[in-house]
């Protein structure tokens, strides 16, 4: 498309990507070539949208891309045309029809895509037309041939018995060794190896954290206990996970499913090639390397351990001390459901009356299909017992919220935020803040100078709180905050804020007109 010349030099912005080290395609290279070319074709670059260390693959994620599209389809830009160093840059997508999408999108809004190192001039024509079609096409080709290598190379690597992956998990840590398996240094949470010769094997961690992994393995398969006991055991002796957050089951779970614990190397349990779909794969699939770390566990306790489970899918569960059927296993689900008014994952592990969900969804293939045979709809259900949805607000608002019910009502307390459906519940500002007096104290609200004290009158119905009220008037001669505060024979003010909806109401009532 050919552009008019708009005043001296035509106003455009431009887009840089890079995804890799690769000095070709840094951000300096990439934004050198578009100022060539603007300077060649008597254009200014006036915007630029980035997005750094960003896979072409797909456009969620994206944020200059994203924001780019946004602006040339609100219309509210300066800029005539975009630039970009090529169609790569433009994107890797699998689908060459999604890139041609993006960039008509842009072309219908008036705004022209310029790609400044390719050979073909982008300007509707067919040989145009068929070059970009081919460029984008080898553009997500490349990605492909890329995931096939680096896939390959990863399957090598775990075969030789390297770890791939981040977090080493509990009462492991990571080694790094060099190209000959010599020991070189441990790595912390977080950290990454330097040099690229460099491999990393796993360890056993901490002697606090291997006894625990033994203990957990011991606990499960000679005590028989269920990995939620397990996990409240734990919990109560103060011990955390390798995040540093209380057990749950699955976490225990998840130690007594894993080959690391005595040695094993295995990888590909997952996929998300190509930034698609993520997929378990199937066991036969995986890669393995047998005997590639220190063991922590004994092999016999663990493929025990393994029997355990694969009974609970085979048998009929077996727990306190009796055969549970499907009829026994569905009828307690239904006492429940009763009880509770409603069925979530989460509500059913928790429960100690009743079998884990995983024990469901090995009995009957998934929850769903057990709720379908108690009748149960988790969604119509969950609707009607489902307390109304709070406002998720910044911290600054959920402030302004604290201060407009303080204004409102005189007084702040627990009972009455979460009777407020407009803000929070009392609970998120306790995360939020760390607890409802440190959110107070940013108001600048001291409830510690307003609690009820042992020596005031409680409990009494609002006439006996009116003549109290006259009591004081009779002896004071008049009222305010200050008086009622001060006197102890009367209920404190806050009282009679929130028993008439403040002191002026009150004081209405005994018909007594404040002199201002």
């Amino acid at each position: 498309m050919k552009l008019q010349v708009w005043g001296p030099l035509i106003p455009v912005a431009q887009y840089v990507r890079m995804s890799t080290d690769d000095q070709r395609y840094s951000p300096d290279n990439q934004s050198a070539a578009n100022e060539a070319y603007a300077a060649a074709h008597g254009m200014v670059i006036t915007r630029t949208y980035f997005d750094e260390g960003k896979s072409g693959l797909t456009f969620d994620g994206r944020g200059g891309l994203n924001q780019l599209i946004k602006d040339a389809l609100n219309g509210e830009v300066d800029f005539k045309a975009i630039l970009v160093l090529d169609v790569s840059r433009w994107g890797r997508f699998q689908d060459p029809d999604e890139s041609a999408y993006y960039e008509y999108s842009c072309k219908r809004a008036g705004i022209a895509v310029h790609y400044c190192a390719e050979p073909f001039e982008n300007d509707g024509g067919p040989l145009g037309a068929v070059a970009k079609w081919l460029k984008r096409s080898m553009a997500g080709e490349f990605s492909r041939d890329l995931s096939a290598k680096t896939f390959a190379g990863q399957a090598r690597m775990v075969r030789l018995g390297f770890r791939l992956g981040g977090n080493p998990g509990y009462a492991c840590r990571r080694l790094v060794v060099d190209q000959n398996g010599n020991r070189k240094f441990l790595l912390k949470p977080g950290e990454q190896k330097g040099i690229r010769t460099d491999r990393i094997v796993l360890v056993p961690g901490p002697a606090r954290e291997v006894e625990t992994v033994r203990w957990i393995f011991a606990t499960f398969v000679k005590k028989r206990k269920s990995e939620f006991q397990i996990a409240s055991i734990l919990n109560q002796r103060g011990l955390l996970n390798d995040y540093g957050r209380p057990w749950n089951r699955h976490a225990i779970q998840f130690i007594l499913r894993n080959e690391k614990y005595v040695g094993n190397n295995v990888w590909n349990r997952e996929s998300f090639k190509l930034q698609k779909v993520r997929v378990r794969n199937r066991p036969e699939t995986w890669l393995r390397s047998d005997g590639a770390f220190t063991p922590i566990v004994d092999r016999v306790l663990f493929d025990a351990a393994q029997s355990i489970f694969i009974d609970r899918l085979v048998h009929p569960i077996v727990g306190r001390g009796r055969i549970y059927s499907d009829m026994d296993m569905l009828r307690a689900l239904r006492r429940l459901l009763r009880r509770k008014g409603y069925l979530t994952k989460k509500l059913i592990d928790k429960s100690g009356s009743i079998q884990s969900a995983s024990a469901y969804t090995g009995r009957f293939g998934s929850l769903s299909q057990a709720y379908r045979l108690i009748r149960y709809s988790p969604q119509r259900t969950r609707r009607r017992v489902r307390p109304n949805k709070r406002p998720r607000l910044s911290d600054a608002e959920m402030l302004e919220k604290l201060r407009s019910l303080l204004v409102e009502r005189g007084y702040l307390d627990r009972t009455l935020i979460d009777e407020t459906i407009s803000m929070p519940a009392h609970t998120t500002y306790v995360i939020r803040f760390g607890g409802l007096k440190r959110a107070y104290e940013q108001i600048g609200y001291m409830p510690d100078l307003y609690k009820k004290r042992s020596s005031r009158p409680r409990d009494l119905s609002s006439d006996e709180m009116l003549n109290a009220l006259r009591r004081l008037l009779q002896e004071k001669g008049s009222l305010s905050q200050e008086t009622v505060g001060d006197d102890k024979t009367v209920p404190a003010y806050y009282q009679y804020r929130k028993r008439f909806g403040g002191l002026g109401r009150a004081y209405r009532i005994i018909g007594y007109v404040p002199k201002h």
